[in-house]
């Protein structure tokens, strides 16, 4: 079966799953859920075309300092949403610096609401669709591309052929945004949208727990006073309605794994013009313009905005005296902050990369789809993560005279509990990760070390381990730029004391995007970004080791 048709399979029955979790839930928990729909939907759809188009011109045509641009769009993955929501809401915001005031000292915010909401998580997604899209042409066989050059000009090839064949990781692409913009609950936070996730975290944060307590006739399928679990449908269908679309995506992806495993360095089709070679760069660029240029300059210029004594009096200007003091400033001022996020980090990515080594090893191996692991996989990346929040502190929560009391103290004394939320999320990452690091050992040199006798552990240290070794150090590093930027699981669960800076810095942006705020978003962006930039660097050149080019 071709990977369109598994595409289209698999669309049957996640069809039927997402039209009964709405039939199943309540009508307080169906009209949220509905609203989260529109959210990401929205916000996919807007963020599609750009993404798209990029990808094409990086991956299928010699468009110049195309490596360059595909590694920032790489590195954009691991920047924290909410510092893409404070440079959108710095610039455009309420009291953002492009927002005209009027004579009347009214101003017209663009960055609010719905319309806030969407075009922040489109901005934000934009990365992700590049990234995948692109990994999904450069899987189109290059024969079937040059077959049609025979009979239609390259311009057709890209538009009938190429797209055409890279459609199910176009669709991968849009699910996976999807899924991750209706499991996140920061940005509509901002804007007090309420979403299936941000539901969750301001009914924990309150001390409750969403319950869609039913009535008779609300529901057609349950009854409530038959099922104990009644109270909690409407949550237990969102979950799963969210686990279900992930699974639709881990499948294929996992599937092109294990199909393309010894094929890395087979030839690729690129469409290169005689002219407009140049004209072609300016696409990315102009993509990557839109989604990162406006919102950092917006930090930098919120940042260094002071007050400057005139002959006139006192008016506000920028000043780069003034950026300069405000960013180390917020270094000096939240140095215990960042002591937390560094500490916290390096436990999280350690042990996601643990377990991503020895689940990534799995995959690479098992010859039968590991449902089990996927399953798993699939609830850990799409449960919203104050849901993973709530869970974590009713396994850890207990009372005094308890035989589990002792966790209790570690869940209020240590950092247990944002560790066990931040490694659950990020260990099916890093194992995806390490799929693809392990997916360049050729599986002939596997199947050798076995007829050999190799024990399992041999097989994996020796073969596996040590042959991707700067991909074992990509995954740590990129596991730890996404603990840095964590934020809608740990949030709730973070001990007494000072917390991670990530959240320290969402609690000032609700007051509004000023210098300080700008000085520690701009800090723990450019941290972020450099962790990140060493991780894609490490994985690129593992890759290009693999495939035996430079």
């Amino acid at each position: 079966m071709n990977s369109k048709l598994r595409t289209i399979w698999w669309s049957l029955p996640l069809a039927v799953l997402v039209l009964t979790c709405l039939l199943v839930m309540g009508p307080r928990v169906r009209g949220i859920t509905l609203d989260t729909l529109y959210l990401s939907g929205a916000a996919t759809a807007i963020a599609m075309l750009p993404g798209v188009l990029a990808a094409v011109v990086l991956t299928k045509t010699n468009c110049p300092a195309r490596r360059w641009m595909l590694a920032a769009f790489a590195v954009m993955l691991f920047i924290p949403l909410f510092v893409h929501a404070g440079g959108w809401m710095g610039a455009l915001g309420v009291g953002g610096w492009l927002v005209a005031v009027s004579p009347s000292g009214e101003s017209h915010a663009w960055m609010d609401g719905w319309t806030g909401a969407i075009w922040i998580h489109a901005m934000a997604a934009v990365p992700w669709i590049v990234c995948i899209t692109s990994a999904a042409l450069l899987r189109v066989p290059a024969e079937l591309e040059e077959t049609a050059l025979l009979a239609m000009p390259a311009r057709r090839v890209l538009a009938t052929v190429t797209l055409r064949a890279a459609l199910p990781g176009i669709a991968i692409a849009a699910v996976w945004t999807a899924v991750s913009i209706a499991a996140e609950m920061t940005v509509t936070d901002f804007f007090q949208i309420r979403t299936f996730a941000e539901e969750v975290y301001i009914t924990a944060a309150a001390g409750g727990f969403p319950t869609d307590k039913l009535s008779p006739g609300d529901n057609l399928l349950v009854d409530q006073a038959s099922w104990a679990w009644a109270r909690y449908a409407g949550l237990v269908t969102g979950v799963v309605l969210l686990a279900g679309t992930m699974l639709w995506v881990l499948v294929p992806v996992v599937s092109s794994l294990a199909t393309h495993a010894d094929s890395t360095a087979e030839h690729r089709w690129q469409w290169r013009p005689a002219r407009g070679r140049w004209q072609l760069f300016f696409v990315p660029l102009g993509v990557l313009l839109l989604v990162a240029a406006l919102p950092i300059a917006a930090l930098v210029y919120k940042a260094g905005l002071g007050a400057l004594e005139t002959d006139g009096g006192w008016q506000r200007a920028w000043q780069l005296s003034k950026l300069l003091a405000e960013l180390l400033g917020a270094m000096g001022h939240h140095w215990r902050e960042l002591l937390q996020t560094l500490g916290l980090g390096a436990a999280v990515a350690t042990t996601a990369t643990l377990v991503g080594c020895l689940l990534g090893w799995h995959l690479r191996t098992s010859r039968r789809t590991p449902w089990v692991v996927l399953v798993v996989f699939a609830f850990a990346m799409s449960v919203p993560g104050p849901i993973l929040g709530i869970m974590t502190i009713k396994l850890l929560n207990h009372p005094l005279d308890s035989p589990l009391a002792w966790l209790t103290r570690a869940y209020d004394r240590t950092l247990l509990a944002p560790w066990l939320v931040q490694t659950i999320r990020f260990a099916p990452v890093a194992s995806l990760i390490m799929a693809a690091g392990f997916a360049t050992v050729p599986r002939l040199l596997i199947d050798a070390a076995r007829t050999d006798g190799a024990r399992w552990f041999a097989r994996f240290w020796r073969i596996g381990v040590l042959q991707v070794l700067p991909q074992v150090l990509s995954t740590w590093l990129a596991t730890f730029a996404l603990s840095a930027g964590e934020l809608s699981a740990s949030v709730l669960v973070m001990p007494p004391g000072p917390p991670t800076l990530t959240i320290r810095l969402f609690g000032l942006l609700h007051y509004g995007v000023e210098d300080r705020v700008s000085a520690m978003s701009l800090v723990l962006l450019a941290a972020v970004a450099l962790v990140a930039a060493v991780a894609v660097w490490l994985i690129g050149r593992g890759r290009r080791g693999a495939d035996g080019r430079v």
